[in-house]
Parts: structure tokens; sequence; C-alpha cells
């Protein structure tokens, strides 16, 4: 005897009668396949803003295996590695073709923002400028460093007037660099400051520095204190042409009779 029809689960019962009316009967119980369930036995977020490091491993429980996995991102293995932030959904199917799925999300942390508060030298050969470094993002705490100085504290003092970088690095070994400028506050009466004229600015790389007296020389440092600008020069106006310089900000350090001037430039394309 053949049953073609498909059954859903529950108990039946069969009777049989022969040629002579003799009947047997017998009970046969149908089970349920059921799908197994997914558990995430690891997850790693990543260690830094947009570091890629995640990581997540499923475990099955319940089911018929064997298992085959497919993960959204296209692997097929419990284990998936290298994971950027975001949300990954898991299809698991069984032996019996029962399927389940689930999803699992991997988060990074802020990155790291670097802010300055910075108080101004006294004058050109002063030493009392101070800067302090406060970040933010990240995993705290936070370690640093300073160029040209050294110093590891969130704040330096002591300074003279120049450019000043750091190297913020956070408990997950994340790191972020910038920089700022400490001027100075010319103490000079009116008539003895130079009057020092900019233009334009911001400018494609070429740009005119203009003064009331002679300046001596003129230099440009980019944002991390390298020097990628010189000229030793006498005269009341000067065309600087630095077209060739990547787009961004730098450091103008303009040398005259009564002190130096520090202006920041801004080069875009």
């Amino acid at each position: 005897m053949q049953i073609s029809e498909p059954l859903s689960a529950g108990t039946y019962n069969l009777v049989t009668t022969d040629a002579h009316n003799c009947t047997a009967s017998e009970s046969v119980t149908i089970s349920q396949a059921t799908a197994g369930t997914i558990n995430f036995t690891s997850i790693e977020n990543n260690t830094c803003y947009n570091s890629c490091d995640g990581a997540a491993t499923a475990e099955i429980t319940g089911g018929e295996a064997p298992f085959s996995f497919t993960w959204s991102n296209g692997n097929h293995t419990e284990a998936i590695l290298n994971l950027c932030a975001g949300d990954y959904s898991l299809a698991v199917i069984d032996n019996n073709n029962c399927i389940t799925t689930s999803f699992v999300t991997i988060d990074e942390p802020d990155p790291i923002g670097i802010e300055f508060d910075v108080t101004d030298a006294s004058s050109y050969s002063s030493s009392d400028g101070e800067i302090t470094a406060m970040p933010s993002g990240g995993t705290p705490p936070y370690s640093y460093l300073w160029s040209p100085t050294g110093h590891i504290s969130p704040t330096v003092a002591g300074l003279t007037p120049g450019t000043y970088c750091i190297t913020i690095t956070d408990a997950n070994n994340c790191t972020a660099n910038n920089c700022d400028t400490v001027n100075y506050t010319n103490q000079l009466s009116n008539n003895n400051i130079a009057q020092i004229m900019v233009f334009p600015n911001p400018s494609k790389g070429i740009f005119k520095i203009q003064s009331n007296e002679k300046i001596q020389s003129v230099e440009i440092k980019d944002m991390i204190g390298k020097k990628i600008y010189y000229n030793d020069c006498n005269s009341k106006h000067i065309i600087v042409n630095q077209s060739n310089l990547p787009k961004g900000i730098y450091i103008l350090y303009i040398q005259h009779k009564t002190g130096k001037t520090i202006r920041k430039i801004n080069i875009q394309y």
C-alpha cells in the first residue's frame, strides 16, 4: 500500500482488511521538522572609525545538519571577518530545507576629533604662549605627543610663536593628528606696527603680500610644520607663486623690521 498525498504533522491510524475480513491496525506519528535557531557566539566591533576589522561568528542549535550559510555580504561560512560598521543578515538552511534568518550589527567608535585652546605669546620673542588639545570621539583614555616640543600632556606652556602639532592615540591605538598656531600680540605702538595685507586669500596659490615697511623674508609651512617655501626679500610688495601646492591650509611667516607676522593662507582650486 502506498500513500502519495503529502501528510501534515500528526498521528494517523491505519486499518487493513484482507479477503477473509480479517483486520489489523497500526498508529503512525509524523513529526514536524523545525528550523534551527541562530546564536551569535562572538561579535567584535571595529576598533577604530572606518577600520573595517569587525567580525561575527554564528552557531546553530536545533534543525538537522548539515547546514548551509548565506550572509548578506556573500560569505558562506559560520564566521565572517574584516567587517565594516553596519548590519549583516544571515540565512541558514538545514538538511530538511528549513530556513531561519537573523542579523548582527557591527558598531564602530566615532572618529577622533581635536580642537585647540590657544593663548598667544605676548611678543614675537616671548615664551609665554600656551596651547591645549581637546580630543573627542575614539575610545578614551588618550595619550598625547606634541611636535616639535615632545611633550606628552594635553597642555603645553612656555611657547614662542609658531606652529605646533599633536598626535593623539586612544585606548584602541587609533590615532589622529592636527596642528594649530601660537601667534603673538604685538605690544609696539601703533606707529611701529607693520600693516600687512595678504590677498587674495583664499587663492589658487598665487597671492600678493603688501606692507607699509620692507619685508625681510617670507616663509610658508604646512600644517605639520614642514617648510615648503622660503624667500629672502627686501621689498614692500611681494608676489608669491606656489600654484603647485595641494589645496589646504598653510602658515605664512612674514619677517619685517618690527617683528614677524603670522597668517593662515587657504589654497583652493
